[in-house]
């Protein structure tokens, strides 16, 4: 997961770990797989951190030439594999 400053990532890893821990005291999933999950997530404010990942989601605001950058930004690592 990358974002623009470490606290938005900070708080997206901690988002994601309270809607886990809502999912656990559900019962939905067992304790152990939301460790499991937030073991795989890795936060960074760095997209060249992110050339390995085996799956990206764009969730920027809706503006085509920050989405655009954001493309472009991670097609260059990419490249360069």
């Amino acid at each position: 997961m990358s974002d623009i400053a470490d606290s938005f990532v900070q708080k997206g890893l901690t988002t994601i770990s309270k809607n886990l821990d809502r999912m656990v005291e559900k019962g939905k999933i067992p304790s152990q797989k939301k460790d499991e999950i937030m073991g795989r997530i890795k936060g960074t404010i760095q997209v060249k951190d992110m050339v390995e990942a085996d799956f990206a989601v764009e969730a920027a605001i809706e503006n085509e030439s920050l989405k655009l950058n954001i493309f472009k930004n991670w097609i260059r690592f990419v490249e360069k594999r």
